[in-house]
């Protein structure tokens, strides 16, 4: 409210008349020479005349001058009828440049001054990896050598492989901090990162001869399924170990900017009476980094049962790895109703994928290195392969939350991430083979195994379960 100007008023000491000065009030106020001296409305006594004043609510003292009086701790006087600059539920759009010169971000090793962070325990069931079968027994006696283990053949039974691993759900955890970058939270800078533990799905078996062991193939110079064996009574003793690995993590960071905001109020769902709820949208974009790497280790050791015992060490190696790099784009939704809120998110990064398969093979013959490879891994697909590919990798999450205290909130959600053009170890195995190529290796026949690129896409979703806090 502004002041009115000054009124004549009777001057006691003259006779005559002088401009009144209004009273309003408000803080201690010190007046330049020669004006009446009054005391705010804090004390109980005034020294000069009382008649004729006047006191406005929400003003300052003025002199007779005209001047505006400046408070004794801080800035010039406000008559907009707002509250001070310091209130931010009181802060009309008068007062918006002061409040950005109030905010201020962390220069130093300190709590920015707003912000977030949460922490999320995840439980994420990621698309299995298609796995050929690896090794492979035949039940029963009497089974003859050339059909001992072949697919397809008598009683053979697959030990390992022919299915799917890593389709159960993964235990994981999720940590996202978000700044502040203006008063108005209006523009947010936000990083996350996720991890899913590691995992190791292992076989392995060890047979004297009485029971058959073997890994299957299919043999191009006769084109027919075979195998190799590992033990089989009076002719090896031998066993077989097979590892395959899996890892998968993920981060990035996105500038958020709000564009749309809603306070009302609407019908509560556990009772007929309307309670004040607010939401807001976010467009966000940034950067998205996503790893999955994985392997299937295979090592074999075979004797043979009759002179002169040869020994062999075999061993097969399929390594993967694709890294994403892309930019991402996508919108936020959040609603608060009391203590309950809801937050949706959908995003897609494009991006490049970059493919890496590595193929290693090698073969001991009497603890001597032998030329050439080892079965599944020869010189014909050896070595490390790489490529680029676009890639498109979408995510939604929907969170559920409820705030424990001002500062504190428990959530609990669920995610879905999609990710196309991915290699897996699995399908980078030839199950093609040229026996020409063990070692010690033949010349003739075709060049197999080999190298073929052979992607496929890949999926993750499931639960979280975690904690915010805001401060």
């Amino acid at each position: 409210m502004l002041p009115a100007p000054p009124l004549p008023i009777p001057d006691p000491t003259t006779g005559g008349t002088s401009r009144q000065v209004p009273m309003v009030m408000g803080p201690s106020t010190t007046y330049p020479a020669g004006q009446p001296e009054w005391v705010d409305s804090g004390a109980e006594v005034y020294s000069g005349p009382m008649d004729g004043q006047i006191i406005y609510e929400g003003g300052e003292y003025f002199p007779a001058t005209g001047e505006q009086i400046v408070r004794e701790f801080g800035g010039p006087a406000n008559f907009a009828g707002e509250g001070g600059c310091d209130s931010m539920g009181n802060c009309g759009a008068d007062c918006e440049s002061c409040r950005r010169r109030s905010w201020r971000p962390c220069l130093t090793i300190c709590l920015p001054e707003d912000g977030w962070a949460s922490f999320e325990y995840l439980g994420w069931v990621p698309r299995g990896m298609e796995l050929p079968p690896l090794a492979t027994t035949s039940v029963g006696t009497g089974v003859p050598a050339a059909d001992a283990g072949v697919l397809g053949r008598g009683p053979t039974r697959t030990l390992f492989g022919g299915d799917e691993v890593f389709d159960d759900a993964f235990s994981g955890g999720r940590l996202q901090i978000g700044l502040w970058l203006d008063p108005g939270h209006k523009w947010s800078l936000v990083g996350d990162y996720f991890e899913l533990d590691g995992a190791t799905e292992s076989f392995s078996r060890a047979s004297g001869g009485g029971q058959i062991l073997a890994r299957p193939f299919f043999n191009i110079l006769n084109g027919a399924e075979d195998s190799q064996l590992i033990a089989y009574p009076n002719l090896a003793t031998g066993s077989l170990s097979i590892d395959v690995e899996t890892s998968f993590v993920g981060g990035g960071f996105n500038l958020r900017r709000q564009t749309n905001c809603v306070t009302g109020q609407g019908w509560s769902l556990l009772g007929d009476h309307r309670t004040p709820f607010q939401s807001r949208s976010d467009f966000l974009t940034g950067y998205r980094y996503v790893q999955l790497q994985e392997s299937v280790t295979i090592s074999e050791v075979l004797t043979e049962s009759t002179a002169p015992n040869t020994r062999f060490n075999i061993n097969d190696s399929f390594r993967t790895r694709n890294q994403f790099n892309g930019w991402d784009l996508g919108v936020a939704y959040q609603r608060e109703r009391g203590d309950w809120s809801l937050e949706l998110l959908g995003k897609m990064a494009l991006g490049v994928t970059r493919q890496t398969v590595d193929i290693a093979g090698s073969t001991q013959i009497n603890g001597a290195a032998a030329t050439g490879g080892g079965l599944l891994a020869q010189t014909t697909n050896i070595g490390s392969h790489s490529r680029d590919t676009f890639t498109i990798l979408p995510e939604l999450n929907a969170n559920l939350g409820f705030d424990l205290t001002n500062h504190l909130r428990l959530k609990a959600g669920y995610s879905l991430i999609f990710w196309s053009n991915v290699v897996r170890p699995g399908d980078q195995i030839d199950m093609d083979i040229n026996p020409n190529l063990f070692p010690p290796a033949i010349p003739g026949g075709a060049s197999r195994p080999e190298f073929v690129f052979r992607d496929t896409d890949f999926w993750v979703h499931g639960v979280s379960f975690g904690g915010e806090f805001s401060w």
